[in-house]
């Protein structure tokens, strides 16, 4: 038929041009109309922030005030700052639950202080204290036991952070970026890369093994237990069946790896060439810091946005055990507000990201095709930098469709909390099977986005052809592409994890030995510093990501459109190939 047919067609291997020597220079916007709808979003975003900030007079949308989102509330529900508390703007915390609103911080010793909390008189003192935001933390724990302040836990940590900022910004920045650096640089080494692989094949096979030997151990004291019933009889039986399937993933593991190890070692060699692209552009890992630049630009104002459009309902304070708290009651409008501010930083974030994944790429798919790799550097990755905003209409058609799923799932997710209190299955059912189905959709768009853009790198197309021709050509490598796929996840998670856990340890024990007196626990400052060394390793994971993505599409696209003598890849790449080849029986 006429669609098998064009589909046959659509479907051929990659044809190369007889100029063709890399990522085209020649070229021109694509998908432009894309562009264009981000930018009229922005200007609605801001058409809507401004009005919310009273500088639009507009009476669909009312005046909010980010002094309810701030301030704090004190012991009798009141916000400082606002209202009958106007001239006092801080809220010191005077005990664990009770805080009082003051004009400014304390900075000496007062004893006495007492307020009258309704059903008794309560009295603390004020310690010397700095501002944070609105409220008062004391930041210097070295009192007396019997004139330490009541403060809570989140008062404590708070101050702890304070402290500690340093050595959290220092392990948690400068110490991962470096640790990430020398991983990428370990990474040119193939025999660590496999000792990864295997070492961790080996790690999951002896983890089922041993899951498998405590599920056969306990079926074998349930059945030999007779005063236990024919019950707990039942129950080992289902253990002893349980061990068997566990056994049997672990055996399934050994054959496949056994079967795999060939693509497994050419997945490893592809690895091996990332990063000795990566080393000789080290630019890219650059690439994350200038995307988190420009989100943190466009944070700033779309935060602001958002406090004052959050802050236009009817504000409620209150109290409950002493603790005061606020909450914000909106209209259906409102909400509506909120959650198109929600769909527009999806859409920008992961413009953002696709552009720089785009960046990338043509970097990682220059240095490929280029036959002496030395003439390849740093100016390729600002050259590649420049280029990708020819694309820039492209990243925002691939990222308004995966902005519009994640906005999808995050109304799932607020409909789920709601649904708690409903006592209907069926709607809890739907909601359930609905996020299962948008997380699978999730997945797939990540994935085909993430191809595409390398296509488009490549050969300069829009989104949709560049879907298209991506997707058929990791359809005719789909087992090589699925192996590299899973061994590039493995080496990005171990990536991630070695890169927080030696951070985090190295802040801890350095603050052990420093400033230790200074802080009520060292845990939150290690925990602050391992989540802050997880944003500096997903940098250098996201690089490496999109990098092991363009150079097994450049290298399944080299095999395609060129003769085994005429191709670009490595030496060594291409013994792994060669290797790999042979060992495959022709049909």
């Amino acid at each position: 038929t006429s669609w098998q047919e064009d589909e046959a067609l659509e479907n051929e291997k990659l044809i190369a041009s007889s100029d063709f020597s890399g990522p085209t220079d020649k070229r021109r916007a694509t998908d432009v109309a894309f562009a264009m709808l981000l930018v009229l979003a922005w200007g609605a975003m801001t058409v809507v922030g401004l009005a919310a900030m009273g500088i639009i007079d507009w009476d669909y949308i009312p005046t909010g005030n980010a002094d309810y989102l701030t301030n704090g509330v004190d012991f009798e529900g009141n916000l400082c700052g606002v209202g009958e508390k106007a001239d006092s703007p801080m809220l010191y915390p005077l005990t664990d639950t009770i805080g009082v609103c003051v004009d400014k911080c304390p900075t000496e010793f007062t004893p006495d202080i007492c307020v009258d909390a309704g059903y008794d008189e309560v009295c603390s003192s004020y310690f010397p204290s700095k501002p944070v935001l609105h409220f008062c933390v004391v930041v210097d724990s070295s009192y007396p036991q019997d004139q330490e302040p009541q403060q809570s836990t989140m008062i404590q940590l708070v101050a702890d952070l304070y402290t500690a900022w340093a050595y959290i910004g220092g392990f948690g920045f400068l110490v991962a970026g470096a640790l990430g650096m020398m991983y990428l640089l370990l990474l040119q080494c193939e025999s660590i890369v496999l000792l990864l692989v295997w070492g961790s094949i080996a790690a999951v096979v002896t983890m089922l093994v041993t899951v498998g030997s405590m599920a056969a151990s306990e079926a074998h004291a349930l059945a030999n237990n007779h005063e236990l019933g024919k019950y707990l009889t039942t129950e080992a039986r289902a253990m002893q069946i349980a061990s068997y399937v566990v056994y049997a993933g672990a055996v399934g593991c050994v054959v496949g790896a056994f079967w795999m190890r060939k693509k497994i070692h050419l997945a490893v060699s592809i690895v091996n060439e990332v990063a000795r692209a990566i080393s000789d552009m080290r630019a890219l890992v650059v690439v994350p810091i200038v995307q988190g630049l420009g989100m943190a630009l466009f944070l700033v104002p779309w935060l602001m946005y958002v406090v004052y459009v959050g802050t236009s309902g009817e504000v409620k304070s209150s109290s409950f055990a002493d603790i005061g708290y606020k909450t914000f009651v909106h209209d259906e409008k409102t909400d509506g507000l909120l959650i198109f501010l929600l769909w527009v930083w999806a859409w920008t974030s992961q413009t953002i990201l696709a552009l720089g994944q785009i960046a990338v790429a043509i970097a990682i798919s220059r240095w490929y095709f280029t036959r002496n790799k030395l003439t390849v550097g740093n100016i390729s990755v600002c050259k590649a930098g420049a280029q990708s905003f020819y694309h820039f209409g492209t990243a925002a058609y691939g990222a308004l469709v995966m902005a519009t799923v994640d906005t999808i799932r995050k109304v799932l997710t607020y409909t789920h909390a709601k649904l708690q209190k409903c006592d209907s299955r069926v709607a809890k059912m739907f909601e359930y099977v609905m996020r299962c189905c948008m997380w699978v959709v999730h997945k797939a768009l990540k994935f085909v986005s993430k191809h595409s853009y390398v296509q488009t790198a490549i050969f300069g197309a829009g989104f949709g052809p560049s879907c298209k021709t991506s997707f058929y050509l990791l359809a005719r490598n789909s087992t090589r592409v699925s192996t590299v796929s899973a061994v590039g996840e493995l080496i990005v998670m171990i990536t991630k994890l070695a890169i927080c856990v030696v951070s985090a340890g190295l802040c801890y024990i350095t603050m052990s030995y420093t400033i230790a007196d200074q802080l009520h626990s060292l845990v939150g400052p290690a925990v602050a510093t391992l989540l802050l060394a997880y944003v500096t390793a997903c940098t250098f994971a996201a690089v490496l990501d999109t990098s092991l993505s363009a150079m097994m599409q450049c290298f399944v696209a080299d095999e395609e459109m060129f003769a085994p003598g005429d191709r670009y890849a490595s030496c060594t790449l291409t013994g792994t190939i060669n290797s790999a080849a042979a060992s495959t029986p022709t049909s």
